[in-house]
């Protein structure tokens, strides 16, 4: 789960599904969820789509095959990092969340 969330497209969506699943447990549970949780969530959504869309702005249809402009790739890695934060913060509340039971 966590390669494929590292990838702004598709782990984009895997992400988004992760989130109405947390959602859902959190309403059933009555309870917010942490800042740990939503914040590299929602840092992680928006670096994904402002990378998206400046790699779209940049999109040439060529033959010679060329790296990826100094954005994207800044972009790229910002996303991955927050996924890890997001990831790290989902881990933290599920462990809370288990430790809060007993």
């Amino acid at each position: 789960v966590f390669l494929g969330m590292i990838d702004p497209l598709e782990g984009g969506i895997a992400l988004m599904f992760a989130a109405v699943i947390y959602l859902i447990a959190f309403w059933a549970y009555g309870q917010m969820p942490s800042k740990l949780l939503w914040i590299p969530f929602v840092s992680a959504v928006a670096i994904g789509m402002a990378t998206l869309g400046i790699a779209i702005a940049n999109l040439e249809f060529s033959q010679q095959p060329e790296g990826l402009p100094a954005p994207v790739i800044f972009g790229l890695w910002a996303y991955r990092l927050a996924v890890a934060a997001t990831l790290v913060g989902a881990v933290t509340t599920l462990i809370k969340s288990l430790r809060t039971k007993r």
